[in-house]
């Protein structure tokens, strides 16, 4: 009967033990908060226009895509774009070919048909990523960074893109008259 006894507390402590593990290692891995854009046609995003949108979006001075300002830089190398703003870095892509490799069969996944037809039909995409993430970030960090985000995204939305694509939580939405209000809310996720 002992070596019951010894068997559970054995199985307890190695599962107490992988649980901890499995926190631990997952606080240092990085964490995804990104908004992306899918779009009709390829359209890249200059240094200098994303410099302007992100100062109109966050009321700052980030220079003009070549020089710095007083409150952060735009710098750009093809076909990716960094801000640095309020000690925060930011990565926005822009990308001419299709977010996923097969965008039909990702559609055909999709239940809403409406939205399963703009995944299929967009050819291009761009994202605004927030760099530096991880497991370890209070949860209040992570909503400054998505309205900071979604202030950004709703600059840079036009008639080209179909579809917000949400990373994290792999839910899309088709862009309408409210979009914009919903992106420069205080919960833009929420909004959405």
């Amino acid at each position: 009967m002992l070596w019951v006894w010894i068997t559970l507390a054995v199985a307890v402590a190695l599962a107490a033990t992988a649980i901890v593990y499995w926190r631990m290692r997952r606080r240092g891995q990085p964490r995804l908060i990104s908004l992306v854009a899918l779009l009709r046609e390829p359209a890249p995003i200059r240094p200098s226009t994303l410099a302007q949108a992100a100062s109109d979006a966050w009321n700052a001075d980030l220079g003009d895509g070549h020089t710095e300002g007083k409150d952060g830089f735009v710098v750009g190398v093809g076909l990716m774009n960094t801000i640095m703003h309020e000690g925060r870095m930011f990565l926005v892509n822009s990308l001419p070919n299709p977010y996923v490799e097969d965008p039909d069969s990702i559609a055909a996944g999709i239940k809403d048909m409406r939205v399963a037809s703009l995944f299929r039909a967009h050819k291009a995409w761009f994202s605004c990523d927030a760099i530096g993430i991880d497991g370890t970030t209070p949860e209040e960090e992570i909503h400054r960074w998505h309205q900071n985000l979604g202030k950004l995204f709703a600059e840079l939305l036009d008639e080209n893109c179909l579809l917000i694509f949400l990373p994290e939580s792999n839910l899309a939405y088709p862009l309408n008259e409210d979009t914009r209000a919903a992106l420069r809310s205080p919960d833009p996720l929420k909004a959405l």
